[in-house]
């Protein structure tokens, strides 16, 4: 259940008594290390006189973190993955794409590898 608000923050009904400073932390914004590291990081990408494309400033691809995730191992053999395919496309609402039908499509797959990995 959500107390107050979303994730839990704190919405008070507190005035704010600057706007034009809220939410900024004007001490950072005026740091030259953390400016000179984001300019670094974070090239304008686009120098065109496009004003709304100009300096995006999208993460250089060089400097984004790369995670390596190895594909998980299937447990049906070719021929029970056959099996499978061929009677979820059976199904009358394979091609209906509610919620209700993929959620029923999910059910029918989880019975037919259960069905296949006890035998």
């Amino acid at each position: 259940m959500i107390q107050n608000g979303p994730r839990g923050l704190d919405f008070s009904d507190e005035e704010v008594q600057d706007i034009q400073s809220y939410g900024i932390d004007w001490e950072d914004y005026d740091d030259d290390r953390i400016l000179n590291h984001h300019n670094h990081a974070n090239p304008a990408d686009n120098q065109g006189d496009n004003p709304f494309a100009a300096g995006s400033h999208r993460p250089n691809a060089d400097n984004i973190t790369c995670v390596n995730v190895l594909e998980p191992g299937c447990p049906l053999i070719l021929e029970q993955l056959e099996y499978l395919n061929s009677k979820l496309e059976a199904l009358p609402y394979i091609n209906d794409h509610s919620m209700e039908s993929r959620r029923l499509i999910w059910i029918s797959g989880l019975n037919i590898c259960e069905y296949l990995l006890a035998q």
